[in-house]
């Protein structure tokens, strides 16, 4: 998506909710 380091995590969350 974005970023793997920065928020890959958060946009992941972010997207999938």
């Amino acid at each position: 998506m974005a970023s793997s380091t920065r928020a890959g995590r958060r946009e992941v969350t972010l997207l999938a909710a």
